[in-house]
């Protein structure tokens, strides 16, 4: 029987997911980006590719290597600052 870590099954998972929620679309393609970190991104990319063979696979590893996520402009700490109260709402 084949044991795996947390970590690595975790791992497979994710890549499993990202390989079969890929599409064409740059905005889908961002979101997985964001959603798993650039390096599952890549491997779920290259495991499509593998499979299908028809994915655009290089535009999609240039976007995970080049494309930085954008911050989120406000945080708790502005929250506070106007008068919210801290907490989970």
């Amino acid at each position: 029987r084949w044991k795996l870590s947390t970590q690595h099954a975790r791992l497979m998972q994710e890549t499993l997911q990202v390989a079969a929620a890929l599409r064409s679309d740059e905005k889908a393609q961002k979101k997985l980006l964001r959603q798993y970190g650039a390096d599952v991104f890549t491997r779920g990319v290259r495991l499509a590719a593998a499979r299908k063979g028809e994915m655009p696979t290089r535009d999609m590893l240039a976007l995970a290597a080049n494309w930085t996520p954008p911050l989120f402009p406000v945080k708790g700490e502005d929250l506070l600052k106007r008068g919210f109260k801290q907490g989970p709402e």
